[in-house]
């Protein structure tokens, strides 16, 4: 059984024989975290300083950035002297996040934050793979102490065991993880750019600075405003509970996918259920209803939601009804009306009386489809996006 786990079931070719089982501590020249009391920081300055919130998958976030002078930045430098190439490990809150620190220049860091810098027969392009992998944030979960604040030592981080295989079959391991997780980041950059277009063009349309025409070019008539309640059916009277069904709860819905389908018998079905579909159907989170985890119902054959939506029908179009229900004005006005602290929630009757503005039924059609090609946009590249991660 040693033997099977020191060879890897997928190999590039051109290498053969068992890797070594190895310390952490063994294959670096050194381990060591950041200042243990905080220097005073400021918004801008001579000298960055990093802490764990600055690291997060694979990169390191400046925007939030702190600063300090001079003076503390070469009393921390002295021992936590971070160079190009060392690999960066949060080791306090949030932990276990890590990249390779690609700065050029000198900055300080926090003790939330370590650095490792490998010996020179091993690749530190292998090592941050093999912390971001399953198998090295599995090793730093087991290790992690402390149940209010949880952190990792760095004696544990020396301790830590991984599998290695020589530099040349390491180097080639990392290259082409490299590669893909460059191919990673580009298609969480599409898919980010996407839902911040989306989020303008959403601004302009509903605010009526972008307007569609109609076929002979000109424009439609104007918009009127009407409450929700006033142009759709909120928690219509259902039929009787069909015997067997798909339960969606709060949990099923997730950025407008309906996550898993879980089919169950009337019997066993909680009191909750109470919500019968129809083709066209929205369902509107009425609890932490900031979380826009809506779903536009298009589906066939026997579904039933839980009474934590609002089941939405209407003679509109219904698309562009959800569209407008993601519009950042109307979820303030949902915000406003919500009680409760921990899970503020809205009642139906409140969601009804919250005005809306209303183009024609052609316009609608025209804004609803166009939003809607720009959320399978989003979809399709968040596919993308799954698939390589899961590859």
């Amino acid at each position: 059984m040693e033997n099977q786990k020191n060879v890897p079931e997928l190999r590039f070719p051109e290498f053969e024989g068992e890797w070594e089982k190895k310390k952490l501590g063994e294959v670096a020249e050194k381990i060591t975290d950041g200042t243990h009391f905080s220097p005073k920081s400021f918004d801008h300055g001579e000298f960055l300083y990093i802490t764990s919130k600055n690291v997060k998958d694979g990169y390191m976030e400046l925007s939030n950035a702190q600063y300090i002078s001079y003076e503390d930045h070469t009393s921390i430098y002295k021992r936590c002297d971070v160079k190009k190439g060392d690999i960066l490990l949060t080791k306090d809150g949030t932990i276990g996040q890590s990249c390779i620190n690609e700065l050029e220049i000198e900055f300080s860091l926090l003790s939330s934050v370590a650095f490792i810098r490998t010996l020179s027969n091993y690749s530190n392009y292998f090592i941050y793979q093999l912390i971001v992998s399953d198998i090295g944030q599995k090793e730093i979960e087991s290790q992690i102490a402390g149940q209010a604040l949880r952190r990792i030592t760095l004696h544990k981080i020396n301790n830590f065991e991984f599998h290695f295989p020589t530099l040349l079959e390491q180097s080639k391991i990392a290259t082409f993880l490299t590669a893909v997780d460059e191919k990673l980041q580009a298609l969480k950059k599409k898919k980010s750019l996407l839902e911040v277009y989306k989020k303008g063009v959403m601004q302009k349309l509903f605010s009526q600075e972008l307007r569609f025409k109609n076929e002979d070019g000109k424009e439609f008539g104007d918009w009127e405003e009407k409450k929700l309640g006033e142009v759709c059916e909120i928690n219509p009277s259902n039929k009787t509970l069909p015997e067997r069904f798909i339960y969606i709860d709060l949990e099923s819905v997730s950025n407008g996918i309906l996550l898993k389908e879980n089919e169950i018998q009337n019997k066993e079905a909680p009191s909750r259920a109470q919500r019968v579909l129809l083709q066209n159907d929205i369902l509107f989170q009425m609890v932490r209803p900031y979380q826009m985890n809506n779903l536009y119902f298009n589906k066939n054959g026997n579904y039933v939601a839980s009474t934590g939506y609002a089941q939405i029908r209407t003679k509109q179009n219904s698309m562009y009804i959800y569209q407008y229900l993601h519009f950042q004005k109307f979820v303030d006005k949902v915000i406003e009306r919500c009680t409760g602290t921990s899970y503020p929630a809205i009642n139906s009757t409140d969601l009804s009386n919250i005005e809306i503005i209303l183009p024609s039924l052609k316009e609608q059609t025209l804004i609803a489809n166009f939003l809607t090609s720009l959320d399978e946009k989003i979809n399709h590249t968040q596919t993308e996006i799954t698939k390589t991660e899961v590859w």
